[in-house]
């Protein structure tokens, strides 16, 4: 029951990522993201381990999606002013 709970939450947060940027706005995205972590790290029986993959997933994307921004191979329309990768797709 868990891994269906696990999966419609994390859908209601891709759904609120994306159609809040569709709209131009970042934070419903980031909003969702944070609710939904904190709720992972609250039902895990391996919050340590899962924080962890969450930072790291969190880093890679930064470094990936700011490389692709800055060399021209993506462009976003809903974008924080300070990064090149806008947080609702960091947020994913």
């Amino acid at each position: 029951m868990r891994f269906w709970l696990t999966l419609l939450a994390y859908q209601a947060t891709w759904f609120a990522a994306v159609i809040g940027a569709g709209r131009g706005l970042w934070w419903p995205g980031v909003a969702a993201a944070a609710l939904f972590a904190a709720w992972r790290l609250a039902v895990s029986a391996h919050r340590r381990l899962e924080l962890h993959l969450m930072l790291v997933a969190l880093a890679v994307g930064l470094g990936l999606e700011t490389l692709w921004v800055s060399g021209g191979l993506l462009e976003y329309r809903a974008t924080w002013p300070w990064l090149a990768a806008p947080g609702w797709i960091l947020a994913l």
